[in-house]
């Protein structure tokens, strides 16, 4: 994973990440709420080098790594700010050269949850798989690179229903539309597994290690 992340660093930057490299990690997403926990949980356990270049320019030498910020700027209604606000308060202080946003997920299959790491070089629209859409990250609205690295945690109640539906001989096509019709109408219902804690700390520490091999100390 952390070379799949520095490839897509690479292809993002035209150039190969290195001790000149500014990287902010957004870890976005409600640390309340475990199967929103991705984001906030793996900056925690993340390793941040930024401060060490102004504070021992020579230990930060030594490490040989990105210059890695990393914020959690929480949810709208516990702070008040849209996570995109924030975000973009950060890059305009460190001026990045690149930002990962990391979030949990919505998986369009139960075959998905827990088990697939997304990267994408588009960045990430928080809340947008549960039909809560906010300010999208991206370059347009942080004026550098986005990288969106996440994990699929929850499933809407229809997709879980469908998905046991086309395994039983039934895909959606051919289902009557009263049927169609009573699934569209449970897509509020948000389906998390229930050993969503373990699932997000192995998650979390997953990430994390990876971000820290590919930008931060992990690549000594």
């Amino acid at each position: 994973l952390a070379g799949e992340l520095r490839d897509m660093a690479k292809r993002l930057l035209g150039r190969e990440p290195d001790p000149s490299t500014r990287v902010l990690v957004a870890g976005l997403g409600n640390a309340a709420m475990t199967p929103d926990a991705i984001g906030p949980g793996t900056l925690r356990r993340m390793t941040v080098t930024r401060h060490l270049k102004a504070h021992d320019e020579s230990l930060f030498a030594a490490l040989g790594c990105c210059e890695l910020a990393g914020l959690a700027p929480g949810v709208l209604g516990q702070t008040g700010m849209e996570s995109g606000e924030l975000v973009k308060c950060a890059a305009g202080l460190v001026e990045p050269h690149l930002v990962v946003a990391v979030d949990a997920l919505a998986a369009r299959s139960v075959d998905r949850l827990s088990s697939t790491v997304q990267i994408t070089d588009q960045g990430l629209s928080p809340g947008s798989g549960i039909g809560n859409r906010r300010m999208a990250m991206n370059a347009h609205t942080l004026g550098c690179p986005v990288m969106g690295l996440g994990v699929p945690t929850v499933v809407d109640s229809s997709t879980l229903v469908l998905d046991f539906l086309e395994k039983a001989g039934l895909p959606e096509g051919t289902l009557s539309p009263d049927l169609t019709r009573a699934l569209e109408s449970g897509r509020s219902f948000i389906v998390a597994p229930k050993d969503s804690d373990e699932v997000v700390e192995l998650t979390c520490r997953l990430l994390a290690r990876a971000l820290d091999e590919a930008f931060g100390v992990g690549t000594l």
